[in-house]
């Protein structure tokens, strides 16, 4: 036995022991002197934690001390006794060192008690010398021989019926009856034994030696005495079990020894229950009291087997009476006096009800497995036939099913399969019972199904439901449930191989729920899901366009009023329909009204709605309702939100900070919208086509298959709205056309998700050379969506690649700088404005546009400046207007650095983006020691302080006025000219430059002297913005060294009026410095330059 006393830790006040505890070990321990007993502190991982705690420096040894001082020093004083072992055990990690001495001590301890009257026949040679023997008196001897050896060796870890069961399995194998099914080892027939010795007592959680818990005063006392009624459960069930085997080969032996039938057993069972044997044996067990003597048990138990039922005239003459019938029947049945049967069910009942209670409170397991033994011993108990018996099945299945949830152990679906089935039988027709043991049969079947996918069970299943479905006509509640369960059923057997016949009955089943009352909203929205996706099933099948209309029908259906939680296979079922549809262009679904309560607005209302008016004020114009496929200006998108179940939930919603929080996460997370990324193609759909229809109504086509694909994609993403430059903007109104130019970059930057869809990219070519990144206006949408994906021409992912964002798949990025010459920062998060023009204009210039004023127009967001849009202008005219914004706005000078054609809009810009491709030449700002101390600082000082004055570049009109510092041409000279080609060379000498010899495609005039002589010059823009790009120290003299590097100069031609034009802006004019010294005496002058 074990006595097990928790350690106390708090202070050495608590009390190891109270005042019950006490009383039994100064007084009773006499009653424990026969029994090996180890005495067991509990929870010594605690103790360990405390002595750690207080810094002990070996919390271990520490806790050893302890342990000795205050827990077995105060045990030995109070029992006298010095032969009691200790030991402290956890069931933490750490301490298993513990749990193995108590198991080391448990088989010392009971050797050392008993091992001498073991004997030396193990279960294994007395079974092997059993087997062959036929003499009854043998097999009882040997039956003797297993219950000596098993007896006082139950582990201390196991249950009372484990025990058994390990007794039971021994003393079968010595009778050796011809039972190829294993009748007499089955749970059936151990359950039915282990009723037999329920008048013995009621029973113990754990077998000898016992380990008794740490209770007070009586309560220790009771338990302890109440574990000795161990004692006579296994004196009881040996005795019964050897007499039961016994008259079962008698009866066997008359039944010239066939196999083994549960009838036989049955009639066994039942003709030893009515003996005198049985009875004087329980007489006789109840009342022996040397429980704790063991060679008084086992003497009493050898005298007991030893008295033969079969010596009884009564019990010869019941089996010679045991009809063939009765030999082959199929079932248990343990024939019990009404009077006694009514009594032990009722007493099982009882303490059935109490487990249950018990288990609700706790959940334990190890409850709910005795409340299944309980209810199986009950089973036993009910006749066949009786309507009492299928109460019984139906209780233990359930509580087998508990189990099941529980564990998911095959032997219980097994199990309860089998007892629903046989509740089902018992169960007769037109029962009302019968209609919830066909469901509940029909569910543990597909509970089988799952796991094992078996087809019988499948049929089966399908004859059940259709069984059921019987029992609830039109107009019953429960006939919704049933109608959605034999459709579902019938589904499972089509997807396995089914036929069409299964699939039209699915939709026939399946519409018919859908005209029933659901039990909730939620069930209402996945009868029609399911509806349409058999409807879907069917096109996929047949092909035909209807089926696929009615299928979008019922999933809108769905989602018009379906609860949150299913909003996302709402937008899955829709998609899958649409993509169908989109790949014949042939689509077709009714358009939802938005509704408008017409409710006056107030208190939290109020404040929801002036939310959504401000968020829907930053969305498109118009964005497409993927839901519905309508194409929904800002107040039919606020329409369909206040006739939404979110916005239900937030007008119920109390008034608070938190909730305005809440709110505007509800309401952005409602609207969030997706892009389309494109290049144009033939026959996109336009406002004109899309305004008053449904996109999925509509055959036009691969520009509509696009649209609904992009529409079907943002449901599969989550998101209710969709917008595409092709349908969403009315291109006839020049003044929305003109808000959506200046609005798009905004649009994109706040859209959920950009789409791109590259047409011209199957999943095995790269996408560098998709025709794509040569479009203008897709810069802007690359630049400005901060999430993309990219998809291929048939609506697959780019390179397979998952990743919610490919502008952070670090592969696919990669990829975009190699294909877009933009660096990873300004990719992942780009700014727009008029800073860094010229590397903007860069990556914009090797791209084209439809409309020849698209390639101004589409860099409008990205440069963020607001210009009125001109169509018919030309190109020159909205590149010219462009470049001269952002020189206003930004003064930066490296726009005007290019070679190539000259606008006519303006001499310093050029006719196309085209020359923008070569990179400028900015001369470093430099970082080392100043190389001018030996200029007059007063000079560098003046130099500083007149560039420091100079105003940014400017446009007055469409003259430029630019600060810059002006080389006169003192001397151009001819060199040389080619009449093939047109070109002229010359040699010019400017004020201050190096002499310069430059090829040029247009004459100059020749010779030297004064401006009126030669009106040309070389000119170097200055950049006042220069100044913050040196270093602090010395400034004067770094821009200084900085002025007198080489720099890319522009020739101009004197006009009239003190204005100049550039020209021959088609030869890179490299110039330097002649005298770094001479540079501290230039001057700064403002030209207009047209």
């Amino acid at each position: 036995m074990r006595l097990c006393f928790q350690i106390p830790i708090a202070s050495h006040e608590n009390r190891l022991l109270d005042e019950g505890a006490e009383t039994f070990l100064k007084e009773d321990i006499v009653v424990l002197q026969n029994i090996p007993t180890i005495v067991v502190f509990t929870k010594y991982d605690k103790l360990v934690n405390h002595m750690a705690a207080q810094n002990k420096t070996d919390p271990d040894a520490a806790a050893k001390e302890y342990l000795q001082e205050y827990c077995i020093d105060p045990i030995v004083k109070l029992t006298g006794s010095t032969h009691l072992s200790c030991v402290a055990v956890s069931l933490n990690a750490g301490h298993e060192r513990g749990r193995s001495k108590l198991i080391e001590l448990t088989h010392e301890k009971v050797t050392a008690a008993f091992g001498s009257q073991l004997g030396v026949l193990s279960s294994a040679s007395v079974v092997t010398q059993m087997a062959q023997r036929v003499s009854p008196s043998l097999k009882i001897e040997g039956s003797i021989a297993i219950g000596k050896q098993r007896y006082w060796r139950a582990p201390t870890d196991y249950t009372v019926l484990e025990c058994l069961a390990a007794v039971h399995t021994d003393i079968v194998r010595v009778w050796n009856f011809n039972d190829p099914s294993q009748l007499l080892s089955s749970n059936d027939f151990r359950e039915i034994m282990t009723s037999l010795i329920w008048t013995v007592g009621t029973f113990s959680g754990r077998s000898t030696p016992v380990v008794l818990p740490s209770v007070t005063g009586p309560a220790l006392s009771k338990r302890v005495h109440g574990a000795f009624d161990v004692h006579h459960k296994f004196m009881a069930y040996i005795v019964h079990l050897v007499h039961v085997l016994e008259v079962l080969f008698a009866l066997m032996a008359i039944d010239n020894g066939k196999k083994l039938t549960r009838g036989a057993i049955s009639s066994a069972l039942n003709a030893y229950y009515h003996s005198a044997t049985r009875r004087d044996a329980d007489i006789q067990i109840k009342g022996f009291d040397n429980e704790t003597l063991r060679n008084a048990v086992l003497e009493k138990i050898v005298s007991l087997i030893r008295t033969s039922p079969i010596d009884e005239d009564a019990n010869i003459n019941a089996l010679k009476s045991v009809s063939r019938e009765d030999l082959e029947r199929g079932e248990w049945y343990v024939d019990v006096d009404t009077s006694e049967r009514r009594e032990r069910l009722a007493s099982l009942t009882n303490l059935i009800n109490d487990l249950n209670i018990q288990f609700k409170k706790e959940g334990d397991i190890d409850v709910l497995t005795k409340i299944i033994t309980f209810q199986r011993t009950a089973l036993q108990l009910t006749p066949p036939g009786h309507q009492e018996r299928v109460v019984s099945l139906v209780h233990l299945a359930n509580s087998l099913h508990k189990r099941f949830r529980m564990e998911g152990t095959m032997e219980d679906l097994t199990e309860i399969i089998t007892l629903w089935r046989a509740a089902l039988q018992l169960t007769p027709q037109g029962h009302p019972r019968r209609v919830v043991n066909l469901v509940n049969f029909a569910d543990s079947l597909y509970e089988r199904f799952k796991k094992e996918g078996g087809m019988e069970d499948l049929e089966e299943i399908v004859t059940l439901r259709r069984a059921a479905l019987q029992f609830t006509p039109p107009g019953h509640p429960g006939r919704f449930l049933s109608l959605v369960n034999l459709s579902n059923s019938l589904h499972e057997r089509f997807i396995k191989g089914g036929t069409l016949a299964d699939l039209d009955e699915i939709i026939a089943f399946r519409r018919a729920a859908s005209e029933c009352t659901a039990p909730t909203p939620s069930d209402q929205c996945m009868s029609l899901l399911n509806l349409a996706d058999s409807l879907r099933e069917k096109y996929q099948r047949l092909g035909m366009d209807a089926d696929l209309a009615e299928a979008i029908k019922y999933a809108r259906a769905a989602s018009v009023r379906c609860p949150v939680e299913q909003d996302a296979s709402c937008r899955d079922c829709i998609a899958s329909c649409v993509e169908l549809k989109a790949k014949k262009s042939r689509v077709s679904a009714p358009t939802v009204e938005a509704i408008d309560s017409g409710v006056e607005p107030s208190g939290i209302k109020q404040m929801v709605r002036n939310i959504i008016a401000e968020i829907t004020q930053t969305l498109p114009l118009r964005l497409l309702n993927t839901y519905t496929g309508a194409l929904c200006d800002r107040d039919a998108q606020i329409s369909c939100f206040q006739d939404s179940a979110q916005y239900d939930e937030l007008a119920s919603t109390y008034d608070s900070p938190e909730c305005e929080q809440s709110v505007r996460k509800t309401v952005s997370k409602y609207f969030g919208y997706t892009t389309l990324s494109h290049r144009w193609g033939v026959g996109e759909p336009l406002l004109r086509n899309i305004q008053g229809n449904s996109v999925y109504d509509l055959d036009g086509g691969e520009g509509f298959a696009k649209l609904q694909n992009f529409c079907a994609l943002t449901l599969r993403h989550g998101y209710r709205w969709a917008w595409s430059d092709t349908c969403c903007i009315d291109k006839d109104s020049s003044s929305e056309l003109q808000e959506a130019i200046g609005s798009m970059f905004s649009w994109y930057r706040n859209s959920a998700l950009t789409i791109v869809h590259l047409s011209d990219v199957s999943g095995t070519t790269s996408f560098a050379d998709s025709i794509w990144f040569k479009r203008g206006w897709t810069l802007q949408e690359l630049l400005a969506s901060p999430r993309v994906l990219f998809y291929t021409q048939d609506w697959s992912l780019y390179m397979s690649r998952t990743s919610p964002n490919h502008k952070l798949d670090d592969t696919i990025l990669t990829e975009l700088q190699e294909a877009t010459g933009i660096g990873e920062l300004q990719l992942k998060n780009f700014s727009p404005g008029v800073f860094d023009a010229r590397s903007k204009l860069q990556w914009a210039s090797t791209r084209h546009t439809t409309r020849a004023e698209d390639v101004a127009y589409s860099l409008f967001g990205i440069f963020q400046v607001s210009l009125p849009v001109i169509y018919g202008e030309t190109t020159q005219g909205a590149l010219g207007r462009l470049l001269a914004e952002i020189v206003s706005q930004s003064g930066d000078v490296s726009v005007l650095d290019w070679v190539g054609e000259a606008s006519p809009f303006h001499s310093y810009f050029p006719a196309s983006l085209a020359p923008y491709q070569a990179a400028p030449r900015i001369p470093p700002v430099l970082s080392e020691p100043s190389k001018t101390n030996d200029v007059d600082l007063g000079k560098k000082h003046k130099l500083y302080n007149a560039l420091a004055q100079l105003q940014s570049p400017r446009f007055l009109g469409r003259r430029l006025v630019l600060p810059c510092i002006v080389h006169r041409a003192i001397r151009v000279k001819l060199l040389a000219t080619s009449s093939t080609t047109s070109h002229y060379d010359y040699e010019i000498i400017a004020s201050g430059l190096v002499p310069l010899k430059l090829t040029l495609s247009h004459p100059l005039h020749e010779g030297s002297g004064t401006l009126a002589d030669l009106p040309y010059a070389l000119v170097r823009p200055c950049d006042p913005n220069l100044l913050h790009l040196l270093a602090r120290s010395d400034i004067p003299g770094r821009l200084l060294e900085w002025l007198g590097q080489p720099f890319n100069a522009l020739l101009l031609r004197s006009l009239l009026h003190n204005e100049y034009r550039r020209i021959a802006s088609d030869c890179l004019i490299n110039a330097s410095i002649e005298d770094l010294g001479t540079v501290v005496n230039i001057q700064w002058r403002n030209l207009e330059i047209v």
